[in-house]
């Protein structure tokens, strides 16, 4: 199952070997200089819902709302098996593993329904998602 651990998101990040491995998250909250903490095993995608939020999406379909946009927190991951795509606000970062399917919207987008409920809109037609995720 190393597609799972893929998300956990891959979010193990670039830790010092020396260095234990935080198993938590840090995410801006809505007070500046507070934060909010989430278990890395449990991301399922990254989402850039406004020009200054994004979204982490949990495996339970919970969605914890960042202030601060996701480039500067996926810069922390790996991106190694993980697809990334434009979206009206920036962009998804999410395992194509958590992706249950693809189902084309009408603006000639796609939505990626994820295996917890949630969905996740981008700028691409699905034919262009489905050639863009990494093979198994």
């Amino acid at each position: 199952m190393a597609c799972c651990a893929a998300l956990a998101l891959a979010a193990s990040g670039r830790q010092a070997a020396a260095e234990p491995e935080d198993a938590y998250f840090q995410l801006h909250s809505a007070k500046p200089g507070k934060f909010d903490y989430v278990r890395k095993s449990e991301i399922q995608a990254f989402v850039d819902v406004s020009p200054s939020h994004c979204i982490v999406i949990l495996s339970n379909g919970e969605e914890i709302r960042a202030y601060q946009k996701c480039a500067p927190m996926t810069d922390q991951v790996s991106k190694e098996g993980l697809a990334t795509f434009a979206t009206p606000f920036g962009s998804v970062l999410l395992s194509p593993f958590y992706i249950y399917d693809l189902v084309s919207t009408n603006n000639s987008g796609c939505r990626l329904n994820l295996r917890n409920g949630r969905f996740v809109a981008v700028n691409l037609s699905c034919e262009a998602v489905h050639q863009a995720l990494p093979r198994e």
